[in-house]
Parts: C-alpha cells; structure tokens; sequence
C-alpha cells in the first residue's frame, strides 16, 4: 500500500450457531511528512491559516504547519489578516526506510503583509495623532491657566493698591490745640485785610499840599502775617518732654 491513501475493508464473519455478519471500514495509511512554512516578510506568520481542499489547519506560533499527504498535486490558501493567497504544491514519493519515516518535504510560501502593514500603519498614525493632540491639549491648557494667573494677580494687586489707598488715615494726637490756632490766625488775617482796605497807598495833591504824590514807603513783608511768630507749635515729643520735667520738678 502507499503512503497517504484510504484504503477500504470488509469483515465477514459466521458464528458457531450459523449466524452470519459483516463490518465494513476504511482507514488510511500514513503518508509522506509535508512541513508548510508561512512568513510574512522576513517574520514567521503566526497567526496564519493554511486550507488545503476542504479542511482548514492554524499554523503553530512558528509559522509552519505539518502534515502527511499522499503523493500528488495539491492547491489551496493561505491567509492573515484581510490578505490571502493562493497556494499550488506536488508531493512526490520518497523511499520509504525500514526504520523510520520518509524523508521529509517543506513547502515555503510568504504573504506580502499588506494588510498587516496597513493596519499597523494605520495604528502608528492614529498613535501619532493621538500623541500631538494631547500635546497641543497640554499646551493650551498650560497658557491658559499662565492666562488665568496672571488676571488673577493683576486684580488682586489693583485691590491691595486701591484699599491701601482708599483707606483711613492715622490722626495722631499731639496734645496742641490746632484748631484755636488756625482760627486766631484766620481772624488775625481778616483784621488785615480789613485794615489795608481802609488805608489809601496814595495820598491825593490836595490832601499833601505838594504837586505831585508821595510814593508810600515799602510794607514789611513780615508785617503782614502778624502773629505767626507769636507763638510757635510744639510736636507731641517736646510736650511729652515738658511734662516729664514737670513731673521731676514739681515747684518749677
């Protein structure tokens, strides 16, 4: 028998009492080793399948799918991803040893990897996107709160300024009654701006008895503010000196 072929059978058999019956089977002989080697570019094609007539085989994370086939011409497929290929191979018969297994034969086939490529493409890009969104999210997110800092420090600055210079102002109190003082100097003012209404600067001919008018003789300038050097204000520290010797010499 070949390697590789079914082979059918028929057992006839009759019993002691005359009874007669029959099994019929098939089985089929082990073939020639095929090994088939799946690569997608210089890498092994893990996740390919591999259809041959009607049955479908999953290579292994090699790349390569082994099998036994009869000799003969064989097509199928081979596919990943979205990619597939069609597949033509002969396996031709080899001497078959006394001790061990014919020698073995490896059928090689590669996919162009389109699919793959684009898909991987395709993640790269959108990762890329992805990266250069965040970045550009992170930089406005970035400018904006600078933006919002800065608002933010410029009115609380212009507050501080308006509140220190909106606020009360400190009166301190250095025991001297100013405002007796400011009224005398105001009343001492109006008596004479009173008295210089009332004198004439030039006397009339008639008046002098002479031709011509006498020129007035020139007005001291310190005349004209009298009791500004009457009495000169003291501050809270000579006061406060005053009546610490007061205090040590009580009979002065």
């Amino acid at each position: 028998m070949k390697p590789g072929v079914r082979a059918y059978f028929s057992i006839n058999g009759k019993a002691a009492d005359g009874k007669e019956s029959s099994y019929t089977g098939s089985f089929t002989t082990r073939g020639y080793p095929v090994v088939i080697a799946v690569r997608i570019g210089e890498s092994p094609a893990s996740d390919a399948k591999v259809k041959i007539g009607q049955k479908t085989y999953a290579v292994a994370n090699t790349g390569t799918l082994s099998l036994t086939l009869a000799e003969g011409n064989y097509t199928g497929s081979i596919s990943s991803g979205s990619e597939t290929k069609s597949i033509n191979f002969s396996v031709a018969p080899k001497e078959i040893p006394a001790a061990g297994p014919p020698e073995q034969q490896t059928f090689s086939f590669s996919l162009a990897g389109t699919g793959v490529q684009d898909s991987e493409k395709s993640n790269s890009s959108t990762s890329i996107l992805m990266f250069v969104g965040v970045l550009i999210g992170g930089s406005l997110l970035l400018g904006a709160a600078v933006m919002v800092f800065m608002v933010y420090r410029r009115r609380h600055l212009e507050a501080g300024f308006n509140s220190n210079s909106m606020g009360s102002s400190v009166v301190i109190d250095d025991g001297y009654d100013w405002k007796s003082y400011q009224k005398r100097v105001q009343e001492e003012a109006a008596q004479l701006d009173s008295s210089a209404e009332q004198t004439t600067p030039f006397d009339t001919p008639s008046s002098t008895g002479y031709g011509y008018t006498p020129v007035a003789p020139p007005t001291n300038p310190s005349a004209l503010k009298p009791g500004f050097d009457d009495e000169i204000p003291k501050d809270m520290f000579e006061i406060a000196k005053e009546k610490e010797l007061q205090e040590k010499n009580p009979q002065s």
